[in-house]
Parts: C-alpha cells; sequence; structure tokens
C-alpha cells in the first residue's frame, strides 16, 4: 500500500488515504499530497496518527481543516487551534467538537 500512496493517479492515493489498514508511513507521507481530495481522505482516516491530524490544523484548505476536527483522533490542542481558525465553518465545527472545551 506504500507503494500505491505515491501513484500518480489521485483517486488512488485518495483511496489509500482514507483505507483504515493504510500503514503509518503511507498516511504520514499523504499529509503532504498536493491534492486536497487525498488531504481530506487522510484527514477523515480514523486510523491517523494525532500528529499527523496537527499537520492539518494550518493546511491552506478549508475542508481539510474541518474534516480534522471531526476526527477522533485529533488532539485537544489542536481542537483548540482550529477553535480560532479564519474560516467560520471550521471555528465552529471545533467548538462543537467531542470534547467539552468551553
Amino acid at each position: 500500500m506504500l507503494e500505491l500512496s505515491r501513484d500518480t493517479n489521485k483517486h488512488v492515493r485518495a483511496a489509500v488515504g482514507e483505507n483504515l489498514y493504510a500503514p503509518f508511513a503511507a498516511l504520514e507521507a499523504l499529509t503532504k499530497d498536493k491534492s486536497e481530495d487525498v488531504r481530506r481522505a487522510v484527514a477523515r482516516n480514523k486510523g491517523t496518527l494525532p500528529s499527523a491530524l496537527a499537520i492539518f490544523a494550518t493546511d491552506k484548505d478549508a475542508d481539510v481543516r474541518f474534516h480534522t476536527t471531526k476526527n477522533p483522533s485529533t488532539s485537544v490542542k489542536v481542537l483548540e487551534q482550529l477553535m480560532d481558525d479564519t474560516t467560520e465553518f471550521v471555528c465552529s465545527a471545533a467548538r462543537t467538537s467531542r470534547y467539552p472545551l468551553n
């Protein structure tokens, strides 16, 4: 699956990104993918490590940041950071996450 994470087709890489059994190395590599679709898939994957999700807190794509707020592996620290996001729907999602932060 690590080899598939380097495929030229973004749909193949996105499929790896959303696969719960993808190796951590593949998911971590995909956090830096040029395709927003691939990064969104990784942000939604419950198997993505918190350290990889922390990278998404500053992603240029608001949907990637939004999906990061919904991932149960996202740390409280990252959620707190996203509460101050410049995009309202990301802020709102972070504030209404599964953690009672406020």
